[in-house]
């Protein structure tokens, strides 16, 4: 049970710093528009079965926010 929960939490210790060094390249993401917003996704950092992940935000502005949002890093 210790081993499992030591697995566990290297798992998302790593996850943890992949995220964190992880920055999106130019057109790595999409933008789209929505009724009264813009829906922002790109792909997040591997599941832990090693699945791509996408992720999806919603930004309630302009267009041009929303492309600032997709080039923030994770």
């Amino acid at each position: 049970v210790v081993e499992s929960i030591f697995v566990a939490v290297a798992a998302f210790l790593d996850q943890s710093l992949y995220i964190a060094a992880m920055r999106r390249s130019k057109g790595s993401g999409s933008i789209r528009k929505r009724e009264n917003a813009w829906e922002v996704r790109y792909l997040g950092p591997p599941g832990l079965q090693g699945k791509k992940k996408h992720i999806y935000e919603t930004c309630h502005g302009s267009r041009r926010d929303a492309e600032q949002l997709l080039g923030q890093p994770l």
